[in-house]
């Protein structure tokens, strides 16, 4: 089996020693766990090799086990440019981030590996995603849903989603990596190695409800997601397809109304509040007034969409008032 340390060699080793060593504040486990994960999961190399994580970005990590995506970005910055695999870019430097975790003891090991201040501030929090990415009120540039929505029902993978939108700000990116159930006998390995794998790092199993990987592909594009997939290497058993999606602002209140509308809830409503936070942190007003103005947006269902419309509604009735005096068409 073809690692992808072997195409990176010593450097390869020196960012998997560096991630592994931070785990010594919080357990043997937590360290074996990490050089073994980092070693044999692609995904970590993939996402610095092909640079799927933006510079500057504020990143949402959901179920982020211990931490370990936080720690693979810090040691990449301590080995950068000294001991760099070749061919591969500068690892970003993230604006901040936020990791989001349910089991408890891999959240305390993840809070006692970033517990050493840091170039960007980092924050876990043991929580049920479920009700914690929709509590969620600042923005973020990159989702991270790594191998998580399995270990919930249906709907709740459609809720989490839309809820990981509403975060997004506008031409936000998603990494997400799920199993394609109609990968055959593949899909079947990789259900009985999710379940070890719960049992060792949490002492308990949990149903597994998986789709094929058509049906992710239609459920992000219909929430407004403009998809592209990275190949994974063979070594990942073929059952895991790692998808990249990105957030058209236009296509986002599209998307998400076509998912809103069979929830009940206002599409305008799902995304504005995001948007309000931004155009406040564009035009330099206090941070307190972008998180008063997300906050009054969630608190009244509908209130941005009427405001909108309200808005909508005077320029309507200020270009008519200006045709009517001077008998040409106001520019739209």
């Amino acid at each position: 089996m073809t690692r992808w340390t072997d195409a990176a060699g010593p450097a390869g080793e020196a960012l998997i020693a560096r991630a592994s060593a931070r785990y010594r504040a919080a357990d043997p486990f937590a360290v074996h766990f990490a050089r073994f994960k980092l070693r044999n999961d692609p995904v970590f190399a993939i996402a610095l090799a092909q640079g799927l994580i933006p510079d500057g970005a504020r990143i949402l990590d959901i179920g982020c086990g211990q931490g370990l995506l936080a720690s693979w970005l810090l040691a990449a910055r301590q080995c950068h440019p000294d001991s760099w695999p070749q061919g591969w870019p500068a690892p970003p430097v993230p604006r901040s981030y936020l990791g989001i975790e349910l089991t408890p003891a891999d959240a305390e090991r993840a809070r006692a590996a970033l517990a050493e201040p840091g170039p960007w501030p980092a924050e876990i929090r043991q929580a049920d995603a479920r009700a914690a990415v929709a509590e969620v009120a600042a923005a973020c540039d990159l989702v991270v849903l790594l191998d998580v929505l399995h270990y919930i029902d249906r709907p709740a993978q459609e809720a989490l989603l839309r809820d990981a939108l509403r975060c997004l700000a506008p031409g936000g990116r998603l990494l997400m990596r799920v199993g394609d159930a109609s990968a055959g006998w593949r899909a079947r390995y990789s259900r009985a190695v999710d379940r070890v794998v719960q049992w060792l790092r949490a002492g308990r199993t949990s149903p597994l409800t998986c789709r094929p990987a058509d049906e992710w592909r239609a459920l992000l594009r219909g929430m407004g997601m403009t998809l592209r997939e990275v190949p994974l290497p063979r070594d990942a058993h073929g059952a895991n397809v790692l998808m990249v999606g990105t957030l058209d602002a236009v296509d986002a209140v599209a998307g998400v109304a076509g998912v809103a509308g069979v929830a009940g809830v206002d599409a305008v409503d799902a995304v504005g509040a995001v948007g309000a936070a931004d155009a406040l942190d564009a035009s330099d007003a206090p941070k307190g007034q972008a998180v008063r103005a997300m906050q009054a947006a969630q608190a009244e269902p509908g209130a941005a969409s009427r405001e909108a419309a309200a808005r909508s509604s005077a320029t309507t009735s200020a270009a008519a008032s200006t045709t009517a005096s001077t008998g040409e068409m106001e520019p739209l």
